[in-house]
């Protein structure tokens, strides 16, 4: 769903979604991956992606891609060992049949996106970053 989605309750009457991912605000982090980050990986506009796929398989394939952007960082915190460990056996799994070469687009995919959304940690008042670096 989505924020602001409406449905038909039991009674046929429609009522606003209550569930946590339909109370988020249209912008945020979410979307900002979907918007930036989806592009700087793919090196082409979303629009772009739209030509060459459909709208519908372009907007499905990058709305894929963010959340699962977005599952990766949240793992990468929560368990950088793991995502380290995970990293390398995927790194070499690939090298069976690309050249170190080959993968350097990991890293200018990887800067492409940091330059396109910078990020500055804000410390609030009541909200740990420990962990965060």
């Amino acid at each position: 769903m989505a924020y602001g989605t409406y449905r038909e309750d039991g009674d046929g009457k429609t009522q606003q979604c209550c569930c946590p991912d339909c109370l988020l605000p249209p912008d945020g982090p979410p979307q900002e991956l979907y918007r930036k980050a989806v592009p700087a990986w793919l090196g082409m506009s979303i629009e772009d992606l739209a030509d060459e796929l459909g709208e519908v398989k372009a907007v499905e394939y990058a709305k894929d891609f963010a959340a699962g952007f977005e599952s990766r960082l949240i793992m990468a915190v929560h368990r950088p060992e793991w995502a380290r460990g995970f990293y390398t056996k995927l790194r070499d799994y690939y090298l069976l049949t690309h050249t170190v070469d080959d993968l350097a687009d990991w890293d200018v995919h990887s800067e492409r996106t940091c330059q396109v959304m910078p990020v500055e940690i804000i410390h609030m008042e009541g909200y740990s970053t420990d962990g965060i670096t």
